[in-house]
């Protein structure tokens, strides 16, 4: 007869530990939300850059909107007593503005 032993026999397993997996799974991911933040922050500073260059450009395109709405309402106001002025009232269907206060209005000049 075979003899048994009081000792349970090991089994071929070994125990690892989920720290090294877990920390490893921890760093790529807190590197991955870098990158993205250097992402956002490269982006972010394009967009102010591409703003700043558009700036003279939007101010510029203000003044000839408000040219143009000046042209408009004197050319309204001309057209019952001057035909060249109704004319061209008419082929370019000028219209009225009629203009509310509002903020963006305060900053034309």
């Amino acid at each position: 007869m075979a003899r048994k032993s009081s000792q349970p026999e090991k089994k071929a397993e070994a125990h690892y530990s989920p720290f090294w997996p877990m920390a490893l799974v921890l760093l790529v991911l807190i590197l991955l939300s870098a990158l993205d933040l250097h992402g956002a922050l490269l982006q972010r500073a394009g967009i102010r850059q591409t703003l700043l260059q558009a700036q003279p450009t939007l101010e510029k395109a203000q003044v000839v909107k408000n040219t143009l709405n000046r042209l408009s309402r004197d050319l309204l106001l001309l057209s019952p007593k001057n035909p060249e002025a109704k004319k061209i009232v008419q082929e370019f269907g000028i219209q009225a503005i009629v203009q509310t206060h509002s903020p963006d209005n305060s900053r034309t000049k």
